[in-house]
């Protein structure tokens, strides 16, 4: 598969482009609190959108036992809500 870990690295930097796009676009406009500075907003989006990647591909790498829907359902268990409205 292109994601696992000996897939292409192109179609990996191609995709974690796309989810920083995503963050850049829909969550730090989510973030509770105190806006961010430019800095801490790259950062914030680089941060998130390596965890996104680097769960799906994980999820790849051991044989995509969980459907999508319960990779969806883990993800909404894990991401820490408190920072988000």
């Amino acid at each position: 598969m292109l994601l696992s870990t000996n897939g292409s690295l192109e179609v990996q930097n191609d995709i974690r482009k796309v989810l920083q796009q995503y963050g850049r676009k829909y969550l730090v406009k989510q973030l509770k609190g105190e806006s961010l500075t430019p800095l801490e907003e790259h950062y914030f989006v680089i941060y998130y959108s390596n965890a996104a990647f680097s769960v799906m591909q994980e999820w790849i790498n051991r044989g995509q036992k969980e459907t999508p829907e319960e990779m969806m359902k883990i993800l909404d268990a894990i991401v820490p809500r408190e920072f988000f409205q």
